[in-house]
């Protein structure tokens, strides 16, 4: 397999055209990871970002949000928001990315869907989109304004994609929903400790409405996305009163949940039993 992006190792363009437009970039390049070092730790950047995913996946951790992320889709950064993101070990990115400024940027992004609680995308037109950024990269320019508008035009129809949304009848996005149902999954695993959570949240964070997501949970699943949350942070808090001595309370706030009291009652609920009891017959015989 071909690991470059149409013949192309890494590229980029870096613009000083365009200074008074309410949109404008700064630079536009083509990365994957096989000379730049993955860095896990925290930054704050002072424009905005639009990466396109051509292969690979990985994590973006943004403020105190946890995404997985993989080929055809696109994350958002803003400025000003302390972020991370890095590839999985064995399956590297190859990404595309825009970084814009300008006073228009953020009615931009949000028109298109993309905010800091919802910064991921999906596009099902992924060849398009690759040929389109291709030339980008890879088009002789007569000068840095043709280069500018050429690139600046690939931003835009990689929003454009952006704006259907799978549950009101787009049957190009609507035939993923394995997709779809996966990416929530991966959502709540990985966030289900923040007490802010909610399932309204993961629908964001896949960027599709939140009726499309509860219907197509429960048909691939068998469970609602609200029961499989709570389940989540059920197993984590009964492994947590097995193998340490922490208490009721710190458990339950451990796991997300901000009353102990309904901890109690859910877990009651679902084990047929209260975490103090089960930790005392789960303990070893003499303990």
């Amino acid at each position: 397999m071909d690991d470059t992006f149409f013949g192309i190792k890494s590229d980029r363009l870096i613009f000083t055209t365009g200074r008074e437009m309410s949109v404008y970039l700064l630079d536009v390049g083509y990365d994957d990871f096989r000379k730049l070092d993955p860095i896990k730790f925290f930054r704050v950047q002072n424009g905005y970002t639009l990466h396109y995913i051509i292969s690979g996946s990985g994590t973006l951790d943004i403020e105190d949000m946890t995404y997985r992320l993989r080929a055809g889709q696109l994350f958002f950064i803003p400025p000003g928001v302390s972020f991370r993101y890095y590839p999985d070990e064995g399956d590297l990115w190859r990404y595309v990315w825009f970084m814009v400024r300008g006073s228009g940027c953020r009615e931009l992004f949000k028109e298109a869907g993309l905010s800091l609680s919802a910064p991921v995308g999906y596009t099902a037109e992924s060849g398009k989109m690759e040929e389109l950024l291709s030339c980008v990269l890879s088009r002789n320019f007569k000068n840095e304004t043709e280069a500018h508008f050429f690139a600046l035009s690939a931003l835009y129809d990689a929003l454009a994609t952006l704006k259907r949304d799978p549950g009101s009848g787009d049957s190009g996005r609507s035939c993923n929903s394995d997709f779809y149902v996966e990416t929530v999954r991966e959502c709540i695993d990985m966030n289900f400790r923040n007490p802010d959570f909610t399932v309204e949240s993961a629908s964001g964070m896949a960027h599709i409405s939140h009726s499309y997501m509860c219907r197509i949970f429960k048909k691939k699943t068998g469970i609602t996305a609200v029961g499989y949350l709570k389940k989540v942070r059920l197993e984590a808090a009964r492994e947590l009163l097995s193998s340490t001595g922490k208490t009721v309370k710190e458990i339950s706030e451990e796991v997300g949940f901000s009353d102990h009291v309904h901890f109690t009652k859910e877990f009651l609920r679902l084990y047929g039993i209260t975490p103090g009891k089960y930790r005392r017959d789960s303990a070893p015989h003499g303990v």
